[in-house]
Formats: C-alpha cells, structure tokens, sequence
C-alpha cells in the first residue's frame, strides 16, 4: 500500500494505478472515481490531494500540516464542491449550487500559491442539476496543465459521454468482509453477531457502516428490509412508520432496498425462463434508479416519490406468493 493511502480500507489497485501514474508524471488530468455511496470514494480523493499538494511527498510533517488545512478547507490550492452540511444533516440532500462549480474556471486561472499544482474535488457529480453538469464541461475540455479535477460519480444519474470519455475512469467495488473487520473493531459494537448485521446491512460499504454505526440507520434498515421479505405487510402505513422520518435520506434508502428487491425478482424469472416476468422487474428496477435520481435532483417531495416507489414495488407480493 502507498505511504499517502495509510488508512484507507481496500481499493488497493485503484490506490496503485494512481500511484503509479503520478510518480511517472503521466496522471490523467480529470479522474472519475465511479461507485455506490459509502466506498470510501472522497476519502480516497483527498488522501490522494494530500500527496499531489505536497512540494516533499516524502516529508511526514508536510503531510500532516497539508492534512489540517484541508480538514479546515483553507488549503489555497484545493478547491472542494460539495453539498451544504447543515442541509445534509437534515436529511434532505440539496444540489450543488451552478455557481459553484463556474467557480472552477477562476480557481484554475490563479498559479498554485503553495504546491506546484491546483485540485478540483467535485463530490458528488449526482448532486449538479444541469446546469452545473454543463458548467463543468469547459473546465475538463480545457483543463490547466498545472491542474487535476476528480469527479466524484455514485452513478445515481445518468452521465453525458462527452464528460466520460475525458475522465480516466476508477471503478470502486464493495469491499470483501475481511477487509471490513479492521473498521468495525476501531468502534464500540456490541458483539460480534453485531457486526456481522452491520456488515449486512452496509452491504460491505465502509461509510454506510460507519453511518450505521454512528445513527439510528440499522433498525429503520431492519425494519425495511423485514418488510420487503414479507411484502404482504409492505402497507403504505407499514412503510412510513418504518422510515420515521420520512425525509430524502430516509426514503433514497426505501428507494436502493426497493430497487435491489426489484432487481432480485427478475433474476428469480430469468432463471425460470419466464422472460416477460424478467422484463417487466427490470423495468421497475430502472425506474425506481430514475426515480430517486429526480428526487435528489429535482428536490422532490419525498413522500409523493415514495408513494410512486410504492405503487411500483407492489406486485413484488403476487411475485412472492407465486
């Protein structure tokens, strides 16, 4: 494992590949790190930010001193685009400003003030309405040559090809359970069946299960989940009394537990053959992916997208009883 990536659980070839591309001088300017929520794909991009920021990658000071600066977002050649706090920690997730991301152009006009380059961290893409999409076009079409801009990607809305094909592209998988262990013996769990349910329901994702761990997320999950496997009880009343409260968070969480189940039910008719059963889940599973994508992006009442979600994830009890 590289020396810059101390303490980052798994993606030990994406951590080489950028590396190794970075010591040769041959890093892509633009890089998208493409994966689900909680992979640790932001850690991993400011991890990586340290190093491209220090003048002595070798030096340790350097590194804890460029560490704080960009804990306390002052470093003055790091520019991070991300969502608002306080709104996350509302639940309700909120786009990321066009402004914002015109911003860009500026912040690459200056020289370098400290390092000898300048970084973008846009976390996440998903969360640009289009025009902020837009707005980063011109800043991958003509990037700085002192310049490298990371696309943070959880693949919740669908990418434009021209934004694609000039990004080098970094696939984050879930991480196996082994490589898991060391994260959740670092915090209090109750035992360790505890952690093999946390481990379930983060779905081998290390920053869900620190989200799990830290909040109340683990028994609404539970209690969703109970309520997918006996869709019979999945009632309207059923299903809002487990999201309490029913707010983005709460219902995009409804909606990737739906999806997967939709998902689930039309590989159960591919593998009877029973092939227009297979289609018509498969197209509750894209519109469900479609569905909480607007939610996010189109700042939608949560509750009138989970009654949709709802009406589309009904059948799943006539599937299960046949």
């Amino acid at each position: 494992m590289a020396d810059w990536a101390h303490g980052i659980i798994g993606h030990e070839a994406i951590i080489g590949d950028l590396d190794r591309a970075f010591a040769s001088g041959e890093l892509h300017h633009s890089l998208l790190f493409n994966g689900p929520r909680g992979l640790g794909k932001s850690t991993l991009a400011k991890a990586f930010a340290n190093w491209a920021l220090r003048r002595d990658p070798a030096d340790p000071r350097e590194a804890v001193h460029i560490g704080r600066l960009i804990a306390q977002r002052a470093h003055p050649d790091l520019l991070i685009l991300e969502q608002d706090e306080e709104r996350t920690k509302s639940g309700n997730r909120k786009e990321i400003p066009a402004d914002d991301v015109r911003a860009i152009g500026a912040f690459y006009a200056l020289k370098p003030a400290m390092a000898k380059r300048r970084v973008v961290i846009l976390d996440a893409i998903d969360d640009l309405n289009r025009f902020g999409v837009n707005a980063i076009l011109k800043s991958l079409e003509e990037p700085p040559a002192h310049g490298i801009f990371i696309v943070i990607y959880h693949g919740e809305i669908p990418l434009l090809p021209t934004i694609r094909s000039r990004c080098r592209r970094f696939r984050f998988r879930e991480l196996a359970a082994e490589a898991m262990a060391p994260l959740l013996e670092s915090v209090e769990t109750a035992s360790a069946s505890k952690q093999d349910e946390l481990l379930a329901l983060a779905e081998v994702r290390p920053g869900r299960a620190l989200q799990l761990i830290q909040g109340e997320g683990a028994q609404m999950l539970l209690s969703l989940r109970a309520l997918i496997h006996a869709p019979h009880r999945l009632t309207w009343p059923a299903l809002v009394d487990a999201l309490r409260p029913p707010n983005q968070e709460n219902v995009g969480e409804a909606m990737d537990q739906f999806a997967q189940a939709a998902k689930a039910a039309a590989l159960r008719a591919a593998r009877r053959q029973a092939l227009s059963p297979a289609s018509a889940w498969a197209n509750v599973w894209r519109q469900l992916i479609a569905l909480q994508a607007d939610m996010y992006r189109l700042n939608l009442d949560p509750l009138n997208a989970l009654s949709k979600a709802h009406r589309l994830i009904a059948p799943l009890a006539d599937e299960k009883a046949g």
